[in-house]
C-alpha cells in the first residue's frame, strides 16, 4: 500500500523534471525555485502531522503530495509564461497593412 501512495508522486517527479530542465535551458531558474518554496512547504506540514500519527505511509503521502503540487506549480507557471493572452493575438489594421 505505501509503494502505491509514492508512484502517484513518481508522476508529479516526472513532470516536475522535466519543466525544470526547460526553465533552467531557457534561462529562466527562478521559476524552479519558486515551485521548490512550495514543495517544501507541503513537504513539512506533511512531514510534522502525518509521520507521527501514520509513519511510512505519512512520509509516502506527504511525498505524493508534494511532488504533485511542485509539478502543478511549474504546469502553472509554464502556462502563465508560454501561453499567449488573448488581447496580445487581437489583429490590427496596422499589422494587417505590414503582413
Amino acid at each position: 500500500m505505501t509503494m502505491s501512495a509514492f508512484d502517484i508522486g513518481l508522476v508529479g517527479f516526472g513532470v516536475d523534471g522535466v519543466l525544470n530542465g526547460f526553465y533552467v535551458g531557457t534561462g529562466r531558474p527562478e521559476f524552479n525555485a519558486y515551485a521548490a518554496v512550495v514543495g517544501l512547504v507541503i513537504t513539512l506540514a506533511g512531514d510534522l502531522t502525518l509521520i507521527t500519527r501514520y509513519g511510512l505511509m505519512g512520509a509516502a503521502v506527504t511525498s505524493a503530495v508534494a511532488y504533485t503540487a511542485k509539478a502543478l506549480a511549474l504546469v502553472a507557471i509554464f502556462v502563465a509564461v508560454t501561453v499567449p493572452r488573448a488581447e496580445s493575438c487581437r489583429t490590427t489594421d496596422g499589422s494587417r497593412q505590414a503582413a
